[in-house]
């Protein structure tokens, strides 16, 4: 395989959640390089579990991360990763992983954001008050092999905050805990979101880091810098019966994250019309 312009190269992934098990198979594979992963504290700028708040955008943390290893450990190429979970941006009623992956390449001058949307994930948090309740949660969230964050439900004390737990004993005796120093002796249970402890999300970073190796093995047709191909959708598919634009894609946008050159692309699927039940106005 004709590997590309980063054969051979390292590059540097920040991390403090062992994301490289995830990352580094799909840009070994494509891409030839060697990636090492710089373990430092990035809870320090930001956590799930709501201790340490983040600040900005989930760019501006992933950025910040990148620049961290960079500096660190000195080369001229960075990645980083940042998750966020919640409704789905186009499907409100489902939950959705949105996984991002930032990569920077100081000698050429230009910085490429992934981001990769899956309905594929275990996220869920909830109050209660009785263990066999909780049980059923575990049940629900894969638990044990996904883990579980316990903490009292009205919750003001940072040092009574159970993360990580992957046992039953465990997960009993932090319910115990938390619920005795709960004001209203409730219980605020969520998924542990980590990627190093959320193996569903391990699957998901994948599978945007497959998108990565794709968008760096393609280089712009213009300038010819590596990160050339989708990196949004532009909507307005015309009805099949009455040619009004709907809310489905029409276009793929592909764009160059250097020189920012943008050209329009048709559907991947073929599709050139769409079915009138997505028309607003065959089907309002």
């Amino acid at each position: 395989m004709n590997h590309g312009i980063y054969q051979n190269q390292t590059i540097i992934l920040t991390t403090k959640h062992r994301k490289a098990e995830a990352i580094a198979p799909p840009l070994q594979k494509e891409l030839g390089v060697t990636l090492l992963e710089l373990a430092l504290d990035t809870d320090a700028l930001g956590t799930f579990s709501g201790e340490i708040e983040r600040v900005g955008t989930t760019i501006d943390c992933a950025k910040r991360k990148c620049e961290w290893g960079l500096r660190e450990h000195g080369g001229q190429l960075g990645l980083a990763s940042e998750g966020s979970f919640g409704p789905h941006p186009s499907l409100p009623y489902l939950k959705a992983d949105l996984e991002l992956l930032l990569f920077m390449d100081l000698a050429r001058g230009f910085q490429l954001e992934i981001m990769h949307v899956s309905t594929k994930t275990n996220y869920a948090m909830k109050s209660m008050r009785d263990f066999e309740e909780l049980e059923e949660f575990a049940r629900d969230s894969q638990f044990p092999s996904h883990a579980l964050i316990v903490r009292p439900n009205p919750w003001n004390d940072p040092r009574m905050l159970y993360k990580g737990i992957q046992a039953m004993e465990a997960l009993e005796e932090a319910f115990v805990m938390s619920r005795n120093h709960s004001a209203d002796r409730r219980v605020w249970v969520e998924t542990d979101m980590r990627a190093n402890y959320n193996p569903t999300r391990m699957q998901v970073i994948k599978e945007a880091s497959h998108q990565l190796a794709k968008r760096l093995a393609t280089t712009c047709p213009i300038c010819s810098t590596p990160g050339w191909g989708s990196s949004r959708i532009e909507r307005g598919l015309p009805c099949q019966w009455c040619q009004t634009p709907t809310e489905l894609a029409r276009y793929e946008v592909y764009c160059c994250p250097k020189c920012r050159f943008e050209q329009k692309n048709p559907r991947s699927d073929g599709r050139t019309t769409a079915d009138p039940g997505n028309c607003p106005r065959c089907n309002p």
